[in-house]
């Protein structure tokens, strides 16, 4: 836009509803929410669960419609997803009521140009309001949104199928490096609220308060 353009251009992100519900631990449980679309890395996430995680709970919350769940139900064909737990869309205030019945948000984002620079999901914040730690793909448009050397939201470079593994055994395994990811995250959400994410906008704007 500042290339083409000779108006100025800032970016807001988006904000969270505070939330007084915590992930626990012992749920052992990991959930991502969101569509079902390659886009959004569901195949990557499958694989993981194919070969390396097969013995943990997953939770898949938000196909669409018919076109997603199918997609989803083929590719598990031939594979022991006996621990896979495969939810479709749910509205926005139910969601909260899926989510806390695992200990762990998963962003996995295939690296192409509109993960890298557009997105911002929704589902990193949703994670974040129940204190719920994150492990996620390392692009610039996620990574933006989180404080420097912020411990609640672990990163993992594209691809690093190695480390998504790691990092979700420690997160599942260790009760200690659970909690202090967990506590990271309850402080962040008070500075991600809707409130002060539109303090930020106002400002942004050049709006008088």
């Amino acid at each position: 836009y500042q290339k083409y353009t000779n108006i100025p251009v800032s970016a807001c992100p988006p904000g969270l509803n505070l939330s007084r519900k915590r992930a626990k631990f012992d749920k052992k449980e990991v959930v991502y929410s969101g569509s079902f679309q390659p886009l959004k890395g569901i195949k990557d996430i499958l694989d993981l669960w194919k070969t390396e995680l097969k013995e943990y709970k997953l939770a898949l919350i938000g196909g669409r419609d018919e076109k997603e769940l199918s997609y989803v139900n083929d590719t598990m064909v031939g594979s022991d997803c006996s621990n896979i737990r495969l939810k479709n869309w749910v509205f926005y205030n139910d969601l909260p009521n899926q989510i806390m019945l695992s200990s762990i948000g998963l962003i996995v984002l295939p690296e192409n140009f509109y993960n890298q620079y557009l997105t911002a999901p929704n589902k990193l914040y949703d994670y974040i309001s129940f204190g719920m730690p994150v492990v996620c793909t390392d692009l610039p448009s996620v990574r933006d949104l989180i404080p420097n050397n912020h411990k609640g939201v672990v990163f993992v470079s594209p691809n690093d199928t190695k480390n998504y593994i790691k990092e979700i055994r420690k997160l599942l395994t260790d009760k200690n490096y659970y909690e202090e990811a967990q506590e990271s995250n309850i402080a962040l959400s008070k500075s991600l609220s809707w409130k002060q994410q539109s303090f930020k906008l106002v400002q942004s704007m050049g709006i008088p308060q």
